[in-house]
């Protein structure tokens, strides 16, 4: 009787992590060290613009998929 292996686990936030530190590597090499502050600005900013929109949808109640209830597809 041969027994078999139980399959390795597989965790995405060790490969998730372990990307992030090499790209960040790759970024100080590439780009330099008096560059990357500017760098995490621009991303930073970024990521708060797509929250302020995202909460901004989110207050008004519209969704990117939700047509006005006035209006059917067929109806033109």
């Amino acid at each position: 009787m041969v027994r078999s292996r139980p399959p390795l686990a597989y965790h995405v936030e060790v490969d998730v992590g372990l990307l992030l530190i090499v790209l960040l590597i790759a970024a100080f090499v590439w780009r330099g060290p008096k560059t990357l502050p500017q760098l995490g600005r621009m991303f930073g900013e970024g990521i708060r613009a797509v929250r302020r929109e995202v909460q901004h949808d989110d207050d008004a109640g519209n969704t990117a998929g939700d047509a006005p209830d006035d209006t059917r597809p067929g109806d033109r």
